[in-house]
């Protein structure tokens, strides 16, 4: 439990910088944030994958929070491709089949619907992996993305 409080205030954190201290998720210290996040959450993920019991689905729904909100936030940013992957599980998990339904479990979070990618894009690349893995030729949706300069700014 305490990793998962970790993890939640990490992404507090980066709501906060991004809500309330006007930082663009471009910037530096978000970028920071978000590999901070990813490094937790893959230990967190490893030992919650081991173990043996139920995850309950309030656990589920905490952790869709965070890798849907550090899927947006690492927009941009090298650790973007594997937060979709986490988000693209967690859904799974949860029985989460279209965006409306995964935006109606978020808004019972800090989440704000101006940080959706543009044209929904996180909830398109989970689709787009889903059906990698079905088909069994996973490829990585996201390379076309990676080194562009076309980051974009978000802000309430």
């Amino acid at each position: 439990q305490t990793r998962m409080t970790t993890l939640k205030c990490l992404t507090a954190s980066i709501y906060v910088d991004s809500c309330f201290r006007d930082l663009h998720f471009s910037a530096c210290a978000i970028g920071m944030l978000v590999s901070k996040l990813k490094s937790e959450l893959e230990c967190f993920l490893f030992s919650y994958d081991l173990e043996l019991v139920e995850h309950s689905e309030e656990e589920e729904k905490g952790l869709l929070w965070i890798c849907a909100f550090g899927g947006v936030a690492a927009y941009g940013w090298p650790e973007r491709n594997w937060f979709v992957e986490q988000f693209t599980s967690v859904c799974c998990r949860l029985g989460v089949q279209d965006w409306e339904q995964g935006k109606s479990i978020l808004h019972h979070t800090m989440w704000n619907e101006k940080w959706e990618d543009p044209k929904g894009a996180l909830w398109r690349d989970a689709l787009e992996r889903r059906a990698n893995i079905a088909a069994g030729t996973f490829t990585d949706p996201l390379e076309y993305r990676r080194g562009s300069d076309d980051v974009p700014q978000y802000s309430l």
